[in-house]
């Protein structure tokens, strides 16, 4: 077993490097994920957002749904029907938030402080963009999918190609959901701009 030092020191050699690609997002979560499970072990607190994303980034299609990824899900469900059922933007956060990744960036500065590891990098507006915009085209035609016996109606997450600092993912039913305006659909899109 890798000592997490040793992951913490790999860590901290990457995040020193000039700029972000494919291969280097893909280590960063690899090793997060390491980390991670140092921690567990350790009696840490979980960081559910980013062990999400990092059991994510690894699979090619992902369907063992574990306790954290379920409760995930159950909030954007939850969130995309009450955004749904109103007629305006702002009416649910939770589905913005996870689009922007707005939970991940807290849970990585922790991750990293606890570690030991600079975060500097992460007040970089470039930066941050540049992992995300990566990380999303990693998860891209690689679908997070949900078995019915789970009992969420969401069938599948999917990031969708799009144009370069654009997120674009669908949110598959099980069962089509009505709208506010009785309209019935069977996926909800959600969008993000950087």
């Amino acid at each position: 077993m890798m000592a997490r030092k040793e992951v913490a020191e790999k860590l901290t050699v990457l995040l020193s490097s000039s700029e972000w690609n494919e291969p280097n997002v893909v280590y960063f979560f690899v090793m997060s994920r390491k980390l991670l499970d140092h921690r567990r072990i350790a009696g840490g607190s979980d960081l559910p957002n980013l062990r999400f994303f990092c059991d994510w980034v690894v699979h090619i299609s992902k369907d063992n749904i574990d306790v954290t990824t379920l409760k995930i899900l159950r909030e954007l469900q939850a969130d995309i029907e009450k955004q749904i059922m109103s007629p305006t933007q702002e009416a649910a956060r939770a589905s913005i938030s996870f689009i922007y990744f707005e939970h991940l960036k807290p849970e990585l500065v922790t991750l990293l402080k606890d570690e030991g590891i600079s975060t500097d990098w992460l007040g970089s507006y470039d930066k941050w963009t540049a992992l995300i915009s990566h990380l999303v085209k990693i998860l891209e035609n690689q679908p997070l999918v949900v078995s019915p016996s789970y009992g969420l109606n969401i069938k599948e997450l999917i990031f969708t190609p799009s144009t370069p600092r654009t997120v674009v993912m669908l949110v598959n039913f099980v069962s089509p959901t009505n709208g506010y305006d009785g309209k019935e659909l069977r996926y909800f899109k959600l969008l993000n701009g950087y």
